[in-house]
């Protein structure tokens, strides 16, 4: 029979057990937990920590203004796939790289001017189109190009109270070259139209008779990079005036009752007048602008026969006052009857009278004459109208009725042959 453990002794065997059980567990999760940190330490993809940084990339904005222009905008870009947000400036034209954007993340771009309001510019144009993929190690560009809205001017035209004069203005602009032409009645208000807002303009007028040149505020030249839509005015006002009298002067007796035409050139400010004297005469310009220098031409047609001669050559309009300028006509005629009158004449003391006889209206009337004696001479040679002869009563002395015997007695005596018509 065995001997029978004491209870102590058998606890102690149980608990010797136990814990060597434990211990060959413990080894076997030690050996389980080297053997993970290996498998993870070597690159095994099965327990991968999903918490690690993943790789990154960049986005480059290139943006494009006009030349000369150096406005910044500023630039959001917006992610997703984790979504994150990115903020840069550019001024002018230039590039600007965004990086650390995690690589696989899907961007937008926008953007937003800082020195102008956004009206002032047209919608940006983006290239390639958005959104854009971002790649691990690589920066993906996007093109910006950003275009200014185009300019505008309105040109107030402050013209003297009551003008209904047409003011013409130009306006000319540079890079481009671009003209416009715009035209108003009186005072009033023309705009220009849609304008290249990079170029540079000018304005000019041509201005109607008797007024100042036009003064423009603000004074020029006109350029869109601060404003795009610009206000000016011009303002004329009257000159003071003079006048111009043409006097015509006919040398002979040509020209008495012919209209002559004349026309008057002027500068400073540029004017052109047209007037018309009738033979010998004068015809007053007012209204002409102080200052202005002018000349006469007369308007004589081809193959006229005068000759004309204008004194002086080119007159200054004063104020008030009045300039003559002489036009003398001498007829070609008397100029060559003049030649060949060179030749010695005896000249009377005491000239004869005149009788007020013409020549020239003697020589037709003689001629007259003439031929009508010629006329009348031919009708005396015709031949007599028959005329039957009648006998006279010797007692009565009166004239009885014709015969047959006188009618061939009165046929007779004219030489002509009676016929016989079978009668006595």
């Amino acid at each position: 029979m065995a001997p029978k453990c004491h209870r102590f002794v058998r606890w102690r065997l149980l608990c010797e057990r136990r814990f060597d059980r434990r211990r060959r567990r413990s080894s076997v999760m030690t050996l389980l937990c080297l053997t993970l940190a290996l498998i993870v330490a070597l690159g095994g993809p099965a327990y991968a920590d999903t918490s690690a940084p993943v790789g990154t990339g960049g986005l480059m904005i290139s943006q494009a203004l006009p030349s000369g222009w150096d406005d910044p905008f500023l630039y959001t870009i917006s992610c997703t796939g984790p979504a994150n947000t990115f903020q840069t400036t550019i001024a002018g034209t230039a590039s600007q790289i965004q990086s650390g954007i995690p690589a696989g993340s899907t961007c937008g771009v926008t953007s937003l001017p800082l020195h102008l309001k956004p009206s002032k510019w047209l919608k940006p144009t983006f290239s390639p189109k958005l959104p854009i993929t971002i790649v691990a190690g690589t920066n993906v560009t996007v093109n910006v190009t950003q275009t200014p809205s185009p300019g505008f001017i309105t040109i107030k035209e402050i013209a003297p109270s009551g003008s209904t004069a047409l003011f013409e203005f130009t306006i000319s602009c540079a890079n481009p070259i671009f003209t416009v032409v715009r035209s108003v009645v009186g005072s009033g208000t023309v705009g220009s139209g849609r304008l290249p807002p990079t170029s540079t303009c000018a304005i000019t007028q041509k201005t109607p008779s008797g007024l100042s040149a036009p003064v423009f505020n603000p004074p020029g030249p006109f350029g869109f990079h601060d404003d795009r839509s610009l206000k000016v005015a011009a303002t004329n006002t009257l000159l003071p005036t003079g006048s111009l009298r043409i006097r015509k002067v006919l040398v002979g007796i040509l020209g008495a009752n012919d209209t002559f035409g004349f026309i008057v050139t002027c500068t400073n400010p540029s004017n052109t007048f047209s007037l018309g004297i009738t033979g010998t005469g004068t015809a007053t310009q007012s209204g002409i602008p102080v200052g202005s220098i002018c000349k006469v031409k007369e308007d004589l047609a081809p193959g006229s026969p005068f000759v004309s001669s204008i004194s002086p050559d080119s007159v200054v309009i004063g104020s008030g006052t009045t300039e003559v300028v002489t036009v003398t006509n001498t007829a070609k005629r008397s100029a060559r009857t003049s030649k060949k009158a060179a030749t010695p004449t005896v000249v009377l003391s005491k000239q004869l009278a005149r009788t007020g006889v013409n020549v020239r209206t003697l020589f037709p009337l003689g001629f007259g004459l003439v031929v009508l004696g010629a006329l009348m001479v031919l009708c005396s040679l015709r031949r007599p109208k028959p005329v039957l002869v009648g006998a006279i009563d010797s007692t009565s002395r009166k004239k009885r009725p014709p015969t047959v015997s006188d009618r061939r007695v009165s046929i007779y005596l004219l030489g002509r042959r009676p016929r016989d018509r079978g009668g006595p």
